[in-house]
């Protein structure tokens, strides 16, 4: 084992490679490509251990790996080479894994993250925050989990909570009180090749007084443009291009309420289908059912098919109006 010559404040300025920058920064989803410039990387800890048996060093106390936009911080963090030669491994090819424990806070001047533990592996390209919970957030979206898993290969997030702790997502623009969206699931997965997002178990989603229920609900998007893709500035909840709730689903609203097996919304015509054994709408004490319904939330039009059955109040001299 090796120490740091200078073990009260351990610095270096002169590193100057993509991969620790990278890897501190992951999980605001930049690539090494995107770091084409290499910036000068520093390092700070009260204690510095260079252990070239292990190949690794271990930096501990107030642990900080900055650069000039974003930083990594944690009580300890831990830098693991593959190459035995560890005055030559600051390189992403040489580079194993980039692990932090205690206090773990990633900074970007976009993007913010925390857990209770981090690990970054630079050749299968994967990150992992774990706490209680871990955090993800930028000025518009914030995320919470057990487990945070970022898989920058497969361009996939998979964020995992429990039935004591359900994961979250906030959706809205910085200074929305309250948020524009807010979502409680026991997993979510983001796909960004395939623009869906999915959320499983115990689905509870609230936006603009409207509540939906399920046991899973996918998002797909318009183009890129997933939440954590967005320009700033712009709202993603415009670009949703359709919703799928499978499973118990149950939508109200403080005029109604509707319930079936599924329901599937199409932005693109707005129009809402529920189908179950049986569907079910009621709004302001009328009551209709049948094996699917479909409604036009623009025209106000609703049909029913496969048959139909309820009850309609007959003092309400009204159309049946829609429950959202």
């Amino acid at each position: 084992m090796r120490p740091c010559p200078h073990p009260k404040v351990c610095r270096s300025s002169a590193l100057r490679q993509r991969g620790l920058f990278a890897a501190a920064l992951f999980f605001c989803m930049y690539s090494f490509s995107a770091l084409a410039d290499l910036l000068p990387i520093r390092f700070e800890s009260a204690h510095m251990d260079w252990e070239t048996q292990s190949k690794e060093i271990r930096m501990e106390g107030s642990a900080r790996i900055f650069g000039e936009e974003a930083s990594i911080e944690a009580d300890l963090i831990r830098i693991r080479f593959l190459s035995q030669e560890m005055e030559k491994a600051f390189s992403e090819q040489n580079l194993e894994s980039l692990q932090a424990e205690g206090r773990v806070r990633l900074r970007h001047q976009d993007f913010q993250g925390r857990a209770d533990k981090a690990r970054y592996e630079t050749q299968s390209q994967r990150l992992r925050l774990e706490g209680r919970p871990a955090e993800f957030r930028n000025p518009d979206i914030r995320i919470t989990g057990d487990s945070i898993f970022y898989d920058h290969r497969l361009d996939e997030m998979q964020v995992e909570g429990r039935k004591e702790r359900l994961s979250t997502l906030h959706y809205g623009q910085k200074g929305s009180d309250p948020p524009a969206l807010v979502a409680h699931a026991l997993s979510q997965d983001w796909n960004m090749t395939s623009r869906t997002l999915v959320f499983k178990g115990e689905v509870h989603i609230v936006q603009a007084g409207m509540t939906l229920r399920a046991d899973a609900v996918t998002l797909r998007y318009q183009g890129k443009d997933l939440p954590l893709q967005t320009e700033k500035g712009e709202d993603p909840l415009l670009s949703i291009e359709s919703v799928v709730a499978e499973g118990k689903v149950e939508i109200t609203h403080p005029d109604g309420r509707a319930s079936g097996e599924r329901a599937i919304f199409i932005a693109q015509d707005d129009t809402i289908t529920l189908t179950g054994s049986p569907a079910r709408v009621e709004r302001l004490g009328h009551v209709l059912q049948g094996p699917a319904i479909r409604m036009n939330r623009t025209t106000g039009e609703m049909e029913i098919s496969g048959g139909v059955s309820g009850t309609l109040l007959q003092d309400k001299k009204k159309p049946l109006p829609l429950p959202f």
